[in-house]
């Protein structure tokens, strides 16, 4: 029996984020978005993204391991709030990488307690630097999502 492959997870409620499901698409890396609501489903929908997995953050109860290895993780900060919720979800997850974007000046050390790998300010919208996390733990060149 074959190996099910694992997904980069994704939480995207900005525009980086966008910019950087829109790369994961185009280089066909197999990837899930994260939403906490069906306004943000139905955007990702409309985007053309398959994996969508919509959970109530304020309900632990729900935050049930999805059924596919989970790879590395990119949570990029909209609230400190919800992206402390979705870290603390995705911990358990897996051991994989969790990495935090966010495009305050002041990075957030919350994160590394709560379990981020790595803590990432970018102040603008260009994430391809973020490609060469996916390189380094073999995500490039994959079938797509």
């Amino acid at each position: 029996m074959q190996e099910q492959q694992s997904l980069v997870v994704v939480s995207a409620p900005n525009k980086a984020g966008k910019s950087f499901i829109h790369l994961l698409m185009v280089l066909e890396i197999p990837f899930a978005v994260l939403v906490n609501s069906t306004r943000e489903y139905k955007r990702m929908k409309e985007l053309g993204i398959i994996n969508i997995m919509q959970i109530n953050t304020f309900d632990h109860y729900e935050w049930l391991k999805p059924e596919f290895p989970v790879g590395n993780i990119y949570l990029f900060e909209r609230s400190l709030p919800l992206c402390c919720r979705y870290l603390l979800m995705c911990r358990k997850w897996t051991k994989s990488p969790i990495r935090i974007i966010s495009n305050g000046l002041m990075p957030r050390m919350i994160y590394r307690v709560l379990g981020a790998n790595e803590i990432i300010v970018n102040p603008n919208e260009n994430v391809t630097f973020l490609m060469d996390s996916l390189h380094d733990f073999g995500c490039i060149g994959n079938s797509k999502a």
